[in-house]
């Protein structure tokens, strides 16, 4: 084995170690006990439902009225996630502690990997050296950890998927063929599944297209195969959608998103007490009109406020963009975790420090990598084509986790080649 593949597979151990020591430290297995809907939320609640076979429905079940009577068909989720949970509970029979633990064991495995991808992502960028310091500090990145040891979300399989497309469409661009750009089609339907994040990757895959193939009759020999393809791999699921809930999407909840996080008195952040997940007002009037109606109902409240307060929607835009970005700092952030308020809890500083450091530097390593050279400038749109529909909804700090490992193979860049000049310049400077 070459000392690239040792060092490889060295980060690839430390970094499955590490989550692997987080979930028997924390006993986060034992969260279970907690019952489904405390556990897994919308994935565990939709995963019980398919156990039962009473199929993909009943997004928000637990023992509590209204939730207790179910809610029915729905395209909240894409499957992928839910029926992953779904056949744990089917091997496990029931929720038990080895549910949890054969998740996050699943889970763990596909954040090591990741950290592999995108040293391998930076090998094809150019910046090997990039790469390898973005795979140690993925390997080594508490967040990471964190998601991939204790989350019951999508969030470690998205930047999983969304890593190994960019990965993959860096190879296509070199190998130029139909076949390739067919398989990478495939590929890209099933990541869509896994998280529809991909979805805005259109552009730059059109962009890797043209470039690979810069005359119109080429560039429609790559890409008409990778849209056809994909769309095969996905459309029996929105066919579905469109008979079980009435509309045809991969995900049905856009308008309600748009509406918790734009009305009177909203501050930027997720209300809770306004999405049907929690207020049993929202929930009922959910079940009466159907999932589709609702949405849509949702979506046009929410659109006639903006076009209402266009000042106000640009003031909580700017607000969810420096929490993408940056945050909530902890000085005024209000949440309460477990009875414990932000400004009071040592983790909430050190995520906000991590994720602020990460966002700043990812940024500036981008910009100036787009500057330094045009390979990586199509890979590089990912950061700005990603955010928009959240910067418009609302924001929690997984949410930017599909792009983190560009942002920390940035970073990289910046620590490789930035930081090193600077540093030299000091050194050299009179005095």
């Amino acid at each position: 084995m070459s000392l690239v593949g040792r060092e490889a597979l060295s980060i690839l151990l430390v970094a499955l170690t590490l989550r692997l020591a987080f979930v028997l430290a924390f006993d986060t297995p034992g969260e279970v006990a907690r019952g489904m809907w405390e556990w897994g939320y919308e994935a565990g609640s939709i995963a019980t439902s398919l156990r039962e076979g009473h199929g993909f429905a009943n997004t928000w079940t637990r023992d509590v009225a209204p939730w207790s009577s179910g809610s029915g068909a729905t395209g909240w989720l894409v499957p992928v996630y839910p029926g992953l949970i779904a056949l744990l509970l089917e091997l496990t029979d029931g929720l038990t502690r080895s549910t949890a633990w054969m998740l996050f064991v699943i889970q763990s495995v596909l954040s090591s990997f990741t950290a592999i991808l995108v040293w391998g992502l930076g090998n094809r960028l150019g910046s090997p050296r990039a790469g390898r310091i973005a795979a140690w500090a993925l390997a080594l990145h508490p967040l990471a950890i964190w998601y991939a040891a204790s989350t019951v979300w999508d969030t470690t399989f998205a930047a999983f998927a969304f890593t190994l497309v960019l990965t993959r469409l860096a190879a296509c661009e070199k190998k130029d063929g139909p076949r390739a750009w067919s398989t990478f089609g495939l590929l890209f339907g099933v990541a869509l599944l896994v998280n529809p994040a991909p979805l805005v990757l259109a552009p730059v895959v059109a962009w890797v297209a043209w470039r690979a193939r810069p005359r119109f009759s080429l560039w429609i020999g790559a890409f008409v195969p990778f849209t056809l393809v994909a769309s095969a791999v996905v459309l029996p699921w929105m066919l579905r959608n469109h008979a079980e809930v009435g509309a045809f999407s991969i995900r049905t909840n856009l308008g309600v998103e748009l509406l918790v996080g734009n009305y009177d008195g909203a501050d930027g952040r997720y209300a809770r007490d306004r999405h049907p997940s929690h207020s049993p007002e929202e929930f009922r009037r959910y079940r009466e009109l159907g999932e589709a109606r609702y949405a849509a109902e949702a979506f046009a409240q929410a659109t006639d406020w903006i076009a209402e307060n266009p000042g106000r929607f640009a003031v909580l835009t700017l607000r969810r963009t420096a929490s993408w970005w940056i945050g909530e700092d902890p000085f005024t952030d209000t949440r309460r975790d477990r009875g414990v308020s932000a400004r009071e809890d040592p983790k909430a500083w050190a995520k906000w420090i991590l994720h602020g450091g990460i966002g700043i530097l990812g940024i500036l390593g981008a910009l100036f990598w787009a500057r330094a050279s045009r390979a990586p400038r199509p890979y590089l749109l990912t950061l700005f084509v990603v955010p928009p529909v959240y910067l418009v909804t609302h924001v929690f700090e997984r949410y930017r986790w599909p792009i983190e490992p560009v942002l920390v193979l940035c970073a990289a860049w910046l620590v490789a080649k930035v930081f090193p000049r600077l540093l030299a310049r000091a050194a050299d400077a009179p005095g």
